[in-house]
Formats: structure tokens, sequence, C-alpha cells
């Protein structure tokens, strides 16, 4: 199990990367009302194994990692725009 994921609330993974909202709609995760919940418990709850949901959510940080430079500008500017807005 990632324990760097396990232990953190889906509210907080999301905000770090907002791709990672697809992968818990995927397995019926609730980041918004139960955003709260540690990604442990919000599988728990739903019978998703949270090793499956962790290599998922490491995978995107593997590549936000690996994106090039002009990528992560774009998603910069666009987190601005939404606060923003």
């Amino acid at each position: 199990m990632n324990q760097s994921f396990a232990n953190t609330t889906l509210g907080d993974i999301v905000a770090k990367d907002y791709h990672a909202a697809a992968i818990f709609e995927r397995y019926g995760l609730d980041f918004c009302c139960g955003g709260r919940m540690s990604l442990a418990d919000a599988c728990r709850q739903h019978g998703v194994d949270v090793q499956t949901v962790s290599s998922e959510l490491s995978h995107l940080a593997r590549t936000e990692d690996t994106a090039p430079e002009a990528s992560k500008r774009s998603r910069s500017n666009l987190s601005l725009a939404r606060r923003t807005s």
C-alpha cells in the first residue's frame, strides 16, 4: 500500500492534482462531500482496493514529474485563472 496516499484525504489529493478526480470518479469515491475522508477509509467503505487506487495516483505523480515545462505552466495558469474567477 502506498502510505503517502493512503492516509491523505481525498480532498487534499485532488487539490494537489485535479487529474485524481477522474480516478476517484471511476471508483465511486466522493472527493467533494466526502473529501475529508482518507483514501484508505474511502476505499474500505466502497470495497475498492486502496493499493490499486494508490498505484494509479502514483502514476499520475510520475507523469506530472515528466511533463514538459510548457504543459506545467499551462496547468499553473489554469489554476490561477480559476482562483481569480
